[in-house]
């Protein structure tokens, strides 16, 4: 029987998506990432993204998140605010869904707090630029997994870098973000 039920799910869920992402223009998620991050280092975190298209092809997509996690230092720890704006481009011309590549900047902004002695630098910032391509997948009405991969530049490197390099990452980052369709909600 629950052989059947699976059956029946998976043959459904098609059409079912289907009908949500053909009207997608605007896109306003929670972004589990900052979460994840932050659980992996002893903390946590929340991101928000507004992406908006503007031409057919183009949008812009803008990026708030929060985390507080556990530094490499005994007894000190960070938070951090992170500003995000990115440019996609979706050469298809479907919405804010399927395949896109695009290029964006961040800032993260951090300080340093703790019982232990902290760095030379209680407050950092590093900025970063990432060209990035990815795809959007419907998975359930309200859920939209983005698969992407891209290379993180960090411009302005912090001054406490061993300190915080697990959170930093520059590099390739190979990223799933599950993001919650709160406008399709609301």
């Amino acid at each position: 029987m629950k052989k059947y039920i699976v059956i029946v799910f998976f043959i459904f869920l098609p059409a079912w998506c289907m009908a949500e992402e053909n009207d997608l223009k605007r896109l306003f998620s929670l972004n589990i990432k900052y979460l994840i991050t932050g659980l992996k280092n002893s903390g946590g975190g929340i991101g928000v993204h507004y992406e908006r298209l503007f031409f057919q092809y183009v949008s812009l997509k803008g990026g708030l998140g929060h985390m507080v996690f556990k530094t490499s230092l005994d007894g000190v720890g960070c938070t951090s605010i992170n500003l995000s704006l990115f440019l996609h481009v979706y050469p298809f011309g479907e919405g804010l869904n399927k395949w896109y590549f695009g290029l964006g900047n961040g800032t993260d902004f951090m300080s340093y707090f703790g019982s232990a002695p902290l760095p030379e630098t209680g407050k950092d910032t590093v900025i970063y630029l990432t060209p990035c391509t990815g795809y959007k997948l419907f998975c359930f009405k309200y859920i939209i997994c983005d698969f992407n991969i891209g290379y993180r530049f960090n411009i302005a490197n912090s001054n406490n870098y061993y300190t915080i390099k697990e959170y930093l990452n520059p590099g390739v980052q190979f990223n799933v973000s599950v993001n919650i369709l709160l406008s399709k909600i609301w």
